[in-house]
């Protein structure tokens, strides 16, 4: 089964990333598709409207999902 667009609404991304890794079988493989802040305007636009969505919703439309990554094997 595999889940998609899921960070976006976690609260801490790398608190997240390392419990998948807690209970990640040694040799499974995680495969993100999550949507990220876009550059230029749209960049903008996705703050905007995470400034509307994270407090009601708790949707982040501007996440950098690489970042969080990276810091996440980076900080285990």
């Amino acid at each position: 089964m595999a889940e998609t667009l899921v960070f976006c609404e976690v609260p801490d991304p790398v608190a997240g990333l390392h419990e998948i890794r807690r209970v990640l079988k040694s040799d499974g493989v995680l495969v993100m598709l999550e949507h990220v802040r876009p550059t230029g305007w749209l960049g903008r636009v996705a703050d905007a409207a995470t400034a509307l969505s994270a407090p009601v919703f708790g949707e982040h439309f501007n996440r950098n999902a690489e970042a969080s990554v990276r810091e996440a094997v980076s900080t285990s």
